[in-house]
């Protein structure tokens, strides 16, 4: 009689298992469906920098507060070298998305490019 508890117990294991991997599955599944938020557009811009702050024992890393050409001021964080200086004119990517929201962020290959040739 012992054995058949055993495998009871073992079956009715599998079972809550497989039930709960699935329950999860379809879980991900719907969130995933939810929150596709696609792409729109993207576009190439220049702001300009009116203030840099380096991380504490960086010289490559801190935060930007940046000037766009509509009057805007937006803070970002890069990692790039040489880190821009206030003046400078930076190109950053704009991308807007589906949901109204927009993702700003440096442009680093032509940032280096526009540095170096200085």
């Amino acid at each position: 009689m012992d054995s058949f508890w055993n495998s009871w117990a073992h079956a009715h294991r599998n079972a809550k298992g497989w039930g709960t991997a699935i329950f999860l599955l379809l879980l991900l599944l719907w969130a995933l469906s939810e929150t596709s938020n696609e792409r729109i557009s993207r576009q190439d811009i220049e702001a300009t920098v009116i203030k840099a702050t380096l991380q504490k024992d960086s010289t490559t890393s801190g935060g930007l507060h940046l000037k766009m050409a509509d009057g805007k001021t937006l803070k970002i964080y890069v990692s790039v070298n040489p880190f821009p200086e206030v003046g400078d004119k930076v190109p950053l990517v704009a991308e807007l998305y589906e949901d109204g929201s927009k993702m700003y962020m440096l442009n680093q290959q032509r940032w280096i490019i526009y540095k170096t040739s200085r």
